[in-house]
């Protein structure tokens, strides 16, 4: 499924509370944690607006290790081998390296699964691109860069003077 550029209208609010759960946020942790595995984490990205177009749309993933994860409007969060939902999609796929990071993958699922279910799916709101972020910040203390936040932006701005979008 493909999805617009989001930001959600909850993400400082689930970015402060990461603050607490994740290992990146909390690299000064006692030395009686246990060992997580280094992992890279990449930020997946394909536009999915022609380029001829101002302002550009985006999907977006996570991949940590070889698995990725993205939230769709047809199943919620979708962990698969590989960056299988940019498959089929016309433009050119990019990985943002993030870097090598502990990563705790029942923690992260824990927290960030309950945020995204299914039927939760709202194209301005909540989608793709506002997991991706979550899951950047939750994973490495870091956000998605903004330019890949840009049309949904311009879609907030012209629903709340519209109440159209």
């Amino acid at each position: 499924s493909s999805c617009t550029s989001g930001s959600g209208h909850a993400i400082p609010q689930l970015i402060s509370r990461f603050a607490t759960l994740s290992p990146a946020m909390s690299a000064s942790s006692s030395a009686a944690s246990p060992v997580l595995p280094q992992l890279r984490v990449q930020h997946v990205v394909t536009s999915i607006v022609p380029e001829l177009l101002p302002v550009q749309g985006y999907h977006s993933s996570v991949l940590i290790g070889d698995l990725e994860y993205t939230f769709s409007r047809d199943g919620g969060v979708v962990v698969s081998e590989g960056p299988e939902s940019h498959e089929g999609l016309e433009a050119e796929t990019t990985f943002i390296d993030l870097g090598v990071w502990p990563v705790d993958l029942e923690a992260f699922e824990a927290a960030i699964l309950p945020l995204f279910e299914e039927g939760s799916y709202d194209l301005l709101r909540k989608n793709c691109n506002s997991f991706t972020d979550s899951a950047i910040s939750f994973l490495t203390g870091g956000r998605m860069d903004s330019k890949y936040r840009q049309l949904e932006s311009i879609g907030k701005v012209a629903d709340q003077y519209t109440n159209v979008v």
